[in-house]
């Protein structure tokens, strides 16, 4: 699932599709109260915020220029989304 990096670099969130089929964003700042501090050493390498990918290490990469990739950090293992529906997938 894709999340997105918020341009501010104090919050990120994943678009998601309710049960009306209205899409949303989700702000990770709803579940994590120290958010916008992981999410500002995250920003530190992907200023102006942009797509994030998490893997299932809990290891948070974001896209940089063409062809690359650059390691963000450590996700907590308290710290994140809740799992996503299998439509979200």
């Amino acid at each position: 699932m894709r999340y997105t990096l918020a341009a501010t670099g104090k919050d990120v969130y994943a678009k998601v599709r309710g049960s009306d089929g209205a899409e949303r964003k989700e702000f990770l700042s709803n579940y994590m109260s120290d958010c916008a501090q992981h999410v500002s050493e995250w920003a530190r390498f992907k200023p102006g915020g942009g797509a994030v990918y998490i893997n299932e290490s809990r290891e948070l990469f974001g896209p940089v220029g063409d062809d690359g990739y650059v390691y963000l950090g450590y996700v907590p293992l308290d710290g994140w989304f809740p799992r996503p529906a299998v439509e979200d997938y």
